[in-house]
């Protein structure tokens, strides 16, 4: 298993999608230390007790931009100081402006349209991060902040500061 007890006592795996945390189950079939629950990471009471860490991919740059603090502050009043986060996304950014799509977000965002296996179409955010972006983000929040872009992905770590 990619999640070993040696890394992690316990790991929780977190959605607003029932339909992927029920994937997510049934690949960790017989993982004791693997929990599932459905959570509104921009709710910071919505987060279970007791996290010290946290790791998320592909998900801030799917957020507005105008969310972006408001996802951070969510998860580190969650976290705490002290923890660790690691985050990463790949290096891809939207073609068009979001609200071309007609996405009610930030001047600044930019999308895609995707296609589904079914045919239908969704439009998503997809923004990329810069390092001054995530320094403004985070400013004030974490320390030991370090982000290594490799190949078409970035990569970021820091310790919650408050």
């Amino acid at each position: 298993m990619f999640l070993e007890s040696s890394f992690a006592q316990s790991v929780v795996a977190t959605d607003t999608s029932t339909q992927l945390l029920e994937l997510v189950h049934d690949l960790l079939n017989g993982t004791d230390s693997i929990t599932t629950c459905p959570l509104d990471a921009l709710d910071p009471h919505g987060y279970p007790a007791g996290c010290d860490a946290a790791f998320h991919f592909n998900f801030i740059n799917h957020l507005s931009r105008r969310d972006w603090t408001r996802f951070i502050g969510a998860l580190h009043t969650a976290l705490g100081p002290g923890s660790r986060v690691l985050m990463g996304a790949q290096r891809c950014v939207g073609v068009v402006s979001a609200s071309s799509l007609g996405i009610d977000a930030d001047p600044l965002d930019r999308a895609d349209q995707r296609r589904c296996p079914d045919g239908s179409e969704y439009a998503i955010i997809d923004n990329e991060f810069t390092e001054e972006d995530l320094k403004g983000m985070l400013a004030g929040r974490a320390k030991e902040l370090k982000m290594a872009p490799v190949h078409r992905m970035w990569w970021a770590s820091y310790m919650v500061e408050r």
